[in-house]
């Protein structure tokens, strides 16, 4: 780890770092949790202050880490998306691949964090804050005319599920279905838009100025899917609002959130839709395929290789996971979703 501060030292005039004074620095690492992670995180602090004043992701094992090098093309190019880029998105200082372990180092966004307890208590503010930065960040980097993104954002989820699952028989009939949903996607040129991927715990902070700051852009996709940050987003209110713990506690919470004629959820999806005039024939699919795709983009980060099939325990550890068994409700009851409003 000594190799981040040794090259911010090295480096601190070429990257403009004098606003932070000469360097002393000192470090805190936290090692995320979640069994997907390929990187740890580190907090940069100089001259013993109390706040930091950077953050590195460092690869966890040695060699070429292409999470690393995608998320730092995220961050230049959603903030070169906009005059003035975005104050709620971290912004890129600098990539160095050269070492053994390759990182990144960003801004830091000072604030608290948007955990569970916090959305469970103030869930409507909560709510409202982030549908209307996500609303914000459509609007700002909505585009049209890409001729293959229904091949390269709908098609190949499903070819790398199957491939990485070694799928069952009941697999392959709840992707059936899942196809069946998504196809008329097909029939309708949506307006792309940057995706972040995972908005949800820890990634959402509440900035000291009261706005929303959303960090961890690994996952995030240029020119990809409107819609299912959304749907992502208010899952994961759903949860926190019915402080879920259980595999059935998630199901019922998503259940409530968007299924049947209370669902609660239904106008935050109408007023995104609306917002990037977003045709209601497409919401059905995009709520299906948002679970195949984040299934699928899991399988990748969980594969041992590129390309390659899970191994057993791997399959069997995501079989069990909530996410897996979001998108079997969604399948199985995507006829009760109601977007009339």
């Amino acid at each position: 780890m000594n190799s981040v501060t040794e090259f911010l030292v090295a480096n601190w005039g070429q990257l403009s770092l004098e606003q932070y004074g000469r360097p002393q620095l000192s470090t805190l690492v936290l090692t995320p949790g979640f069994r997907a992670s390929s990187n740890v995180i580190m907090l940069v602090f100089n001259s013993g202050g109390e706040e930091p004043i950077l953050v590195a992701k460092v690869a966890r094992l040695p060699g070429e880490n292409p999470a690393i090098r995608h998320e730092a093309n995220n961050l230049e190019k959603i903030q070169s998306l906009r005059d003035g880029g975005f104050d709620s998105i971290p912004r890129l200082v600098a990539l160095n691949e050269d070492e053994d372990y390759p990182f990144l180092v960003e801004t830091v966004l000072a604030g608290s964090l948007m955990g569970p307890a916090t959305v469970r208590q103030q869930t409507a503010a909560c709510t409202e804050a982030v549908l209307a930065w996500l609303i914000e960040l459509g609007i700002a980097t909505a585009s049209v005319g890409d001729l293959g993104w229904f091949e390269r954002l709908v098609t190949e989820p499903f070819v790398q599920f199957r491939r990485a699952m070694a799928t069952s028989t009941r697999e392959d009939q709840l992707l059936g279905k899942s196809w069946d949903a998504v196809l008329p996607l097909g029939a309708h040129d949506l307006p792309l838009v940057f995706e972040h991927g995972d908005p949800s715990d820890p990634n959402l902070l509440t900035l000291k100025n009261g706005d929303v700051g959303v960090v961890d852009w690994e996952l995030a996709q240029a020119n990809s899917l409107p819609l299912v940050d959304v749907i992502f987003f208010l899952t994961y209110v759903a949860f926190s609002r019915r402080n879920a713990k259980k595999p059935s506690e998630y199901v019922a919470a998503f259940h409530e959130a968007f299924f049947g004629p209370n669902a609660w959820a239904t106008p935050f999806v109408l007023r995104y839709a609306r917002s990037i005039n977003l045709p209601k024939q497409t919401l059905t699919p995009l709520f299906v395929l948002c679970w195949v795709r984040y299934l699928a983009k899991l399988t990748g980060r969980l594969a041992p290789h590129k390309g390659q099939a899970l191994p057993s325990e791997t399959v069997a550890w995501l079989r069990a996971n909530r996410y897996y068994s979001l998108w079997q409700h969604s399948v199985e009851h995507a006829h009760e979703l109601n977007w009339i409003g």
